[in-house]
């Protein structure tokens, strides 16, 4: 699996294309997923649970937690939260971990 992280309209998306060789609209729901979509799909599972079934993902894309405000409402805080943790874990599993910033990777692990 690999886990492509960044800020928001960073050029993750456009990454997973180049790796998959397809287009977003080619994506199939086996190959890519999107964390924070999991996460709010799924608000009961914990990080350990979410990174689990989420490895059989060839790709997962997860928006960056480390470097924003600290929301001030506790459920955006939460949502913050699990996000980053479960990014993490995922991170310690996947084969792969590609940041993206302004559309250039940084391969955090190869």
């Amino acid at each position: 699996m690999i886990l492509i992280t960044g800020g928001i309209c960073s050029g993750k998306k456009t990454m997973a294309e180049k790796l998959l060789g397809k287009g977003r609209e080619e994506f199939s729901s086996q190959e890519v997923a999107f964390l924070d979509r999991c996460i709010k799909n799924e608000p009961a599972a914990s990080p350990e649970e979410l990174s689990e079934r989420l490895q059989s993902f060839r790709i997962v894309i997860a928006p960056e937690t480390g470097c924003g405000i600290v929301p001030e409402d506790k459920k955006d805080r939460e949502f913050r939260e699990k996000l980053g943790r479960t990014s993490c874990l995922l991170g310690e599993k996947a084969d792969q971990v590609i940041k993206m910033v302004c559309g250039i990777p940084t391969f955090l692990k190869k």
